[in-house]
């Protein structure tokens, strides 16, 4: 499971994008039966 609270989209792309991110994808990806993800925003006023 990966979680994670970033303060906008900018720094969420910028996660997605990062090399040990990607790492970890590759390794997990084939020992996987399902993948559910969810993005959502909170109000943080």
């Amino acid at each position: 499971m990966v979680y994670g609270e970033f303060d906008d989209a900018a720094q969420l792309a910028a996660f997605k994008a990062h090399p040990l991110y990607q790492r970890s994808i590759d390794i997990v990806r084939p020992l996987r039966d399902m993948r559910i993800a969810a993005d959502f925003l909170t109000d943080q006023a």
